[in-house]
């Protein structure tokens, strides 16, 4: 078993091991290209990889100390009894589609917590890295496929699955955002950053997905809402706010998209519903429904948002246990995180968006699919080497 008390040794089988992770990290990645969305296969093509390294992980540990997941691990087993014994009296919750990402979030946070038992601190940044050069070719491909040329005067969307896509590109944009600029040597590399963080922009708001893009301002007011932080990073962001105020200002006809084509969606103001693709009426209507079966839901009922489709469809007690495991990396963050440390504002930030994603989606913070898949590997990343975070340097 590898010894976590000395974390900055790396022997062969870390080496292997960090091969292993970044290879299943940039090939999820990689399964969001529209080529292989378009044939359906996506779940087949990054599920097994997980598995196959959970597997490897098992095989290489001795023991697992299941200490520091033992919470997560008892809220997950609640909500499975209670989703097994609710099934048995109502057939409509096996139609429910929270379960399975929830689950599955859970086993990417656990492959997280076993692959870290083989890692050092400074792989984080390299998983990062690698994060973001594997979404660049996604990014690529989705701009030029969907994006470059669109009519953004349409009420069409350019990319059916652009909610699972964009979720992965703001998970770079952020990276960049916090972890890249400012902290990145080299003319070449800053510049890499720089140009595909404009192209991440432009893909970002050419998708319209209007619930990811919010977690751009989200972020934006997040970190300077921190009182001790990088002040290389509060220049950078302060910068962009000017130059995109500046920008829009001279010329007003991009503020007339930006406000108009995105983030109003071309939907008349004067239909609330309208312009929330029909949200306005789901949690008007949530109060009539959700009395009926408040305590143990009604099964089957999706909405868009996690926080009705999990009180419609489970009630009290089952919303909130996924409450719980939705909200438990930011709890955690917020309660065992070194303020100082360089990387509490990240990873902060990213569960943040996360959420503020469930509230307009809903499967977010879990799913669909993978797309949030990095939240949930690097909580149970953290998890596992929380004991060694001394060793973090303060910037």
């Amino acid at each position: 078993m590898i010894n976590m008390n000395n974390v900055n040794t790396r022997n062969k089988s870390n080496k292997t091991m960090l091969v292993m992770v970044l290879f299943v990290c940039a090939m999820t990645n990689i399964s969001q290209m529209p080529v292989i969305v378009n044939t359906g296969y996506t779940r087949y093509f990054s599920i097994p990889l997980w598995v196959g390294l959970a597997i490897i992980c098992l095989f290489a540990l001795k023991r697992i100390p299941y200490y520091h997941i033992k919470n997560l691990f008892f809220l997950v087993v609640a909500f499975a009894i209670y989703y097994f014994i609710a099934r048995l009296f109502n057939n409509s919750y096996s139609n429910s589609q929270l379960p399975y990402p929830i689950f599955l979030a859970f086993f990417v946070l656990f492959v997280g917590y076993l692959a870290s038992q083989f890692l050092i601190i400074d792989d984080i940044d390299t998983l990062l890295t690698v994060y973001v050069i594997s979404s660049t070719l996604v990014c690529i491909d989705v701009f030029q496929t969907y994006v470059q040329g669109v009519d953004m005067g349409a009420l069409t969307y350019a990319y059916a699955s652009k909610n699972s896509v964009s979720q992965i590109l703001l998970s770079s944009w952020i990276i960049i955002l916090l972890r890249k600029f400012g902290k990145t040597r080299g003319f070449i590399k800053n510049t890499y950053y720089i140009l595909f963080f404009a192209l991440l922009t432009i893909t970002l708001l050419g998708l319209k997905s209007r619930a990811t893009i919010i977690g751009m301002p989200v972020t934006i007011i997040w970190v300077l809402m921190q009182g001790k932080m990088d002040r290389k990073v509060k220049h950078i962001i302060i910068l962009i706010v000017i130059a995109t105020i500046t920008f829009l200002i001279i010329k007003p006809q991009y503020y007339d998209i930006l406000v108009n084509n995105i983030i109003l969606g071309n939907r008349s103001v004067s239909s609330l519903d309208e312009l929330s693709s029909g949200r306005y009426s789901q949690w008007g209507n949530f109060g009539e429904e959700f009395k009926n079966n408040w305590l143990f839901g009604q099964g089957s009922a999706a909405r868009e948002s996690l926080v009705l489709t999990a009180l419609l469809e489970f009630g009290v007690v089952g919303g909130s246990l996924i409450f719980a495991m939705a909200l438990s990396p930011l709890w955690w963050c917020l309660r065992k995180f070194n303020r100082y440390n360089p990387l509490y504002l990240f990873f902060s930030s990213l569960a943040i968006v996360y959420i503020t994603n469930g509230v307009f989606e809903q499967l977010a913070p879990f799913g669909p699919g993978v797309k949030c898949y990095l939240l949930w590997f690097l909580f149970g990343i953290f998890l596992n080497n929380r004991m060694n975070w001394s060793i973090y340097k303060k910037q």
